[in-house]
């Protein structure tokens, strides 16, 4: 455009070298392009133009849309780019200079807002390729020589690789073993002590002989170990029958050990007993029964009962008549009357007994403080039958009529009809009308009650008040009251082609997108995202089987164009062709089932599903404190466990009905298997729960549940921080003879390192 401006100039400039302008312009047919152009293309002459300049495209736009003249305008541009670069105006597309300086508050000599390389020019340069190779910047080209080989967080005291180019490594220091934990030794076994390498987690095992010593570190005259008594040569014998009170012989030595105690009986000296020390010996009585009197019909000292004359009953103290034998006695209390001024029942036994009293108002109240017999009516004070001040009643005890005292008070408003507040409960109509604040509304202004009939109410023109990528929400409220009418969700519509909605504003992509669809069959723009109908409807697959029972199996199909899943169905079994399996999935119904073992998921015949009760339980996961592992603790029900010093043997132990072979745990992400830690070692031609792996443990003999703790530490650097998820497994022997291991999704406990806490 400035080029055909420049171009219309020079030639009016040639044509006024060689012809005088006058005369030019006399004879000139003028040429206008544009009904706003003001300069004649042929001569140059400048006229009044028959209408101003127009389409432009805001209001910061300087160039007339028709004839490119440039005009003088205030409004600024404005960008929706960073300010730290050159932009382009979002109203009229001209060039907007940055405004702002590129910042770096981080250092990493990246802009903070719009990321551009500011390196080079402090000397530092971003390499275009592995550190360790001989390479240029990716900015400027300057040569690059390579760096040292890099191995990560590997340890150093093992061969590596480059974690860039894969280049061995070979180690740079020693191992450094510590010993994590000692076995101690006993006096029929060996103690250990184990060593790993806190950098690289190399292990190796030291073997300390056992000096066949007993020990006894409590004093309690056996071996810690053996469980061998000791105390014969020290003169303490341990006797054969732990009872004191009968005669007995050393269970080490033989020796004869009499009685040093008596019998002691479990009851009372008048009631025949055993002996609590345990022997068994029936002890006699040794004294009599005793009783308070004749009439008494239980032992003072062991309860006994007895049978005797008849032991009188009485209803109180105050009775005199017995309730069995009608023994007429002196009374052992005065009667005791409900209130003493006044003739009534004895509170014991209910005789009647005269007033012995006057009544006492010491408080001034005209009640008896004794009876609460009104006193009043005397005194010219009567109490009233109403309770309520605001109602006409007459006196409770003399009957005289008293007039109420205080008004009705509603517990309403004065629109509405009411009852009184003060408990007569007495109806109080309105006393004066509803009042409204508009002409629509249905709720009285004094009392908010909806009082009257819906009003006809008039909408406003609706706000927006969500939006999203493909919809706007619009609510409508009464111009008058506004009251909430109505509220309607549509998609977003541009018939004015700008980019945005022409309701709400929203500019979202797929208003100016070219839509695409991977098939014919999808609803959803593969650019935007957008939601339409579909050209062709899905086509539907043969369908494949994905469950089934004794009864049923289920199928889905799913779009041979698209791959996505759009039926499913369930129905029953069915064999036309009579070979005894379903026709569809091959189901064949068996009278009884028949699995590998007890762990096994499915039937061989009929590939029924059945719930396996798995008797193992996890119960948490914890740091471990000695190594740089982690912990896992869980339960199992276990048979047939024997014990050797601090080893549980496992050669005869079974778990769910199998031989045990194997207890362990596998640790993962969610995605990759990242530690293993198996639980059971042989150790000397027997199967053995070793301390090393299980860190702590208990074992309940009455229930057959082994608490123990599997310890994972070959976990790699790369998932030090990671979310980790432990699962517990066993292997076994299933029916055939053969080892399998079994462990479930559904086992474990996950533990997240960052945060420290398990999940």
């Amino acid at each position: 455009m400035k080029k055909r401006i420049l171009s219309l100039l020079l030639t009016v400039a040639l044509l006024l070298t060689v012809t005088p302008l006058t005369a030019f312009a006399e004879d000139c047919a003028h040429n206008y392009p544009y009904a706003c152009s003001t300069l004649c293309t042929l001569c140059g002459e400048v006229r009044t133009p028959e209408m101003e300049h127009t389409n432009y495209l805001s209001d910061c736009d300087e160039t007339c849309g028709l004839c490119s003249e440039v005009r003088e305008t205030t409004v600024p541009h404005e960008s929706d780019g960073f300010p730290c670069v050159e932009n382009v105006c979002k109203h009229c597309y001209a060039v907007v200079p940055a405004t702002a300086d590129h910042t770096d508050e981080d250092g990493d000599y990246y802009c903070d807002v719009c990321w551009t390389w500011l390196g080079c020019d402090q000397s530092v340069h971003s390499r275009d390729g592995l550190p360790c190779q001989d390479t240029v910047c990716y900015y400027c080209g300057i040569e690059m020589p390579a760096e040292d080989h890099e191995i990560g967080g590997a340890a150093i005291c093992v061969d590596n690789q480059c974690i860039y180019c894969g280049t061995s490594v070979p180690a740079s220091a020693d191992h450094n073993y510590q010993c994590y934990y000692e076995q101690e030794l006993t006096c029929v076994n060996d103690g250990k002590r184990y060593y790993e390498c806190t950098q690289c987690y190399d292990r190796y095992t030291e073997t300390i002989p056992t000096t066949g010593e007993h020990e006894d570190s409590d004093g309690d005259y056996q071996c810690d170990w053996c469980v061998l008594w000791l105390g014969c040569e020290s003169g303490i014998h341990n006797r054969m029958h732990t009872t004191l009170c009968v005669d007995s012989i050393c269970s080490a030595c033989g020796l004869a050990m009499p009685a040093t105690e008596g019998h002691v009986s479990n009851n009372f000296a008048c009631r025949d007993g055993w002996c609590v020390n345990g022997c068994n010996t029936r002890i006699p009585a040794t004294a009599d029964h005793t009783y308070d009197d004749a009439a008494d019909p239980d032992c003072n000292v062991c309860g006994d009962e007895r049978e005797i004359a008849c032991v009188h009953e009485y209803d109180s103290d105050c009775d005199t008549v017995c309730n069995l034998c009608s023994e007429v006695r002196e009374p052992l209390t005065s009667h005791t009357p409900w209130y003493p001024c006044l003739d009534s029942e004895c509170l014991a036994c209910g005789e009647m007994v005269p007033a012995g009293v006057d009544h006492d108002d010491e408080d001034g109240d005209y009640r008896c403080n004794r009876c609460f017999l009104w006193l009043g009516c005397d005194s010219g004070v009567h109490n009233r039958t109403s309770p309520y001040a605001c109602m006409d009643t007459t006196c409770k005890a003399c009957g005289i009529d008293l007039p109420a005292t205080e008004p009705h008070d509603s517990n309403n408003f004065d629109c509405c009809d009411g009852v009184c507040v003060n408990g007569c409960q007495t109806e109080m109509p309105a006393i004066t009308d509803h009042t409204y604040a508009y002409g629509c509304s249905t709720n009285c202004y004094i009392c908010g009650f909806p009082t009257r009939p819906e009003a006809a109410c008039v909408s406003d023109d609706g706000t927006v008040y969500d939006q999203n990528s493909q919809q706007h929400s619009i609510a409508y409220y009464c111009m008058y009251c506004s009251r909430y009418l109505s509220a309607v969700v549509e998609d977003h519509m541009d018939e004015d082609g700008d980019g945005a909605c022409d309701v709400c504003g929203e500019s979202p992509a797929w208003l100016s997108c070219t839509h695409q669809y991977d098939y014919i069959c999808s609803t959803t723009c593969s650019l935007c995202g957008f939601p339409t109908l579909p050209e062709a409807d899905h086509l539907s697959d043969a369908g494949t089987v994905y469950d089934r029972d004794d009864t049923h199996h289920a199928i889905y199909y799913s779009c041979q164009r698209c791959g996505q899943m759009i039926d499913s169905i369930v129905e029953e079994h069915a064999d036309e062709d009579g070979d005894g399996a379903c026709d569809v999935c091959d189901y064949i119904p068996c009278e009884e089932h028949v699995y590998d073992s007890n762990f096994d998921w499915y039937c061989n015949v009929c590939d029924e599903f059945r719930n396996v009760d798995v008797p193992m339980d996890v119960l948490g996961v914890s740091i471990s404190e000695d190594v740089n592992g982690l912990a896992m603790i869980f339960t199992a029900q276990v048979e047939g466990l024997a014990f050797e010093g601090t080893r549980i043997i496992y050669d005869n132990a079974t778990i769910g009905g199998h031989k045990l072979i194997g207890l362990g745990a596998v640790v993962s992400n969610n995605y990759d298997e990242v530690g293993y830690a198996p639980s059971l070692e042989d150790v000397d031609g027997v199967r053995v729960l070793d301390v090393p792996i299980v860190y702590a443990y208990d074992y309940d003999e009455t229930t057959g549940t082994l608490y123990f703790a599997v310890r994972v530490i070959n976990i790699p650097d790369e998932h030090k921080d990671t979310m980790l998820v432990f699962t517990p497994y066993f292997l076994f022997e299933n029916n055939l003879g053969e080892q399998e291991a079994f462990s479930s999704s559904a086992w474990g406990d996950s533990y997240n390192r960052v945060a420290g806490t398990a999940s």
